[in-house]
This record gives structure tokens, sequence and C-alpha cells, in this order.
């Protein structure tokens, strides 16, 4: 089966095994290139804890640590233990209204 840069690793290793985990694992990636501002690399050099690492280059402001948490939990390799699409949902409103309430509040407060 031909594997792209977002394939889960559990399609990758059983090739028939399609479910929301995967595309959760896939959409972290994307959430990772985004946040991280560069494009990930080809996926046969590298592994899960690569893109982890990825994650603890960011900034450590309240904004950025919690799209940090989010992303980590949609990246486990184990696919039991990632973020279902609610609770992906939750946070990505967490996050919103944070970013909302930011840019409301002055600097000093």
């Amino acid at each position: 089966m031909k594997q792209n840069l977002y394939t889960a690793p559990e399609i990758i290793e059983d090739g028939e095994y399609f479910d929301e985990a995967g595309d959760i694992l896939a959409l972290s990636l994307i959430f990772l290139e985004l946040a991280a501002n560069k494009r990930l690399k080809d996926r046969q050099k590298t592994s899960i804890n690569d893109h982890i690492s990825i994650l603890k280059k960011f900034g450590e402001n309240s904004l950025q640590a919690c799209i940090k948490v989010l992303i980590r939990s949609m990246i486990w390799k184990d696919l039991r233990q990632r973020a279902s699409i609610e609770e992906v949902i939750a946070e990505l409103k967490k996050i919103k209204n944070m970013q909302i309430s930011q840019q409301i509040l002055p600097n000093n407060v």
C-alpha cells in the first residue's frame, strides 16, 4: 500500500485498518505543520517521536501550551490513546476562546 506523510502507523503496518483514530493522527500532523510553520519530513525517515520532538520546541505561553497539549493528545502511536474528534473540537473551542480573550485583554493584565 502506498503511504503518504499523514498515514497512521496502524495503517502502514496493517494496511486495511482505517478508522477515526487514523484520521485524528493525520489531522494532528497537519496541525503540527501549521503550528511549527514547517513541512514535515518524509514519514519513511521520521517517526512519531520525531514529531513529538518538534512539539518540545514550541514556546510556553498559554496559547502555545494549549496547542501543544492538543496536538500531543492526537499524535499517540497507540490509537486507543488518541483523542476523539469530539475531544479535538472541544479543545479547539477552548483555544479559540483563549485567543479571543488574549486579543481583548491588555498586555499588562
